[in-house]
Parts: structure tokens; sequence; C-alpha cells
């Protein structure tokens, strides 16, 4: 109403950029700048080595690195479809007063499995397989790979 707009009597300062950043707190992509060589490295080895469609990188909703036959634009649908389960399975946790330690999420559907986890934080690693390949065989190589990509990071778990 027209009453209450009429008691603001002052403005509130815009925050200048250093006090925006330093609200946001550190990103975790900063930390990866310095290895991305070697992270494409270990995501193109994995690819080769399960025969993957598609690995792929991501942190909050953004896809920071893939490799595999997947489109650009497929793998950006991909890790968004990947990230949109990773939150949903922290509100979960949320509900039930936990704290999400780790992710680890296979969904089966059309020609491919996602198979998704948790690498630091909400940086998660994600897979795409052709369905006859089972996901058991692969789970193994994955984790590997989170786990290198994890020590790279500097983050032990």
């Amino acid at each position: 109403p027209a009453s209450e707009d009429a008691r603001i009597t002052q403005q509130l300062p815009t925050p200048s950029e250093e006090e925006i950043e330093a609200a946001r707190g550190a990103d975790p992509v900063d930390g990866m700048r310095e290895h991305i060589p070697e992270i494409a490295e270990k995501m193109n080895a994995l690819a080769q080595d399960i025969n993957a469609v598609a690995v792929l990188l991501t942190c909050k909703g953004r896809l920071l690195s893939h490799t595999g036959r997947l489109a650009v634009d497929d793998a950006m649908a991909l890790a968004q479809a990947a990230t949109e389960n990773w939150r949903t399975a922290t509100r979960v946790a949320d509900i039930l007063g936990q704290r999400l330690e780790q992710y680890e999420q296979s969904t089966e559907g059309g020609e491919y499995t996602l198979y998704s986890l948790s690498v630091v934080e909400d940086i998660i690693l994600s897979i795409a397989i052709d369905t006859h390949i089972a996901i058991g065989i692969v789970r193994h190589s994955v984790k590997g790979t989170a786990d290198a990509l994890r020590s790279l990071l500097g983050d032990t778990g």
C-alpha cells in the first residue's frame, strides 16, 4: 500500500562488488583452474575405459567439463538433470535433519543410464552409458576417477 511506501525514508546502500563476492564465498571452480589439463586427462581416460557416451563434471548447475560422443547441448541437458537430482537429494537430507555427505545415484531410461557421484561439495561427476552396459561394471572405475579428482582438488573427503 501507498501508506507503507511513504514510511520508507532511507534506501539501503548498494553493496560493492567486493562485498558481493565475499557474500558468495569461495567458488569451488577457482581451485580447479590450475588442474584443467589433469581433469580433462582423467575424464578422457574414464570415457575410454568404460566406453561412456559422455563423462560430465558439473558444479552448481554449470557444466564445467565434458567428453564423449554427445553434442554440447545434450551434455548440458544431462548436466542439468544430474544437478537437479543432486539438489533433490540434498533437500530430502535437509528435511530429514541430515547432511548429504556423499551423493550417488543412477537413473536408467531410454538409450542411456546416467550415473552420478559427488566429488567435492557440489561438484558432481556423471557418466552416461548405453543401457546394455551393467552399472556395476563401471561403478568402480567412476569411483576411482572421483577419488583421483578429489585428491587433485585437495579434498580427501
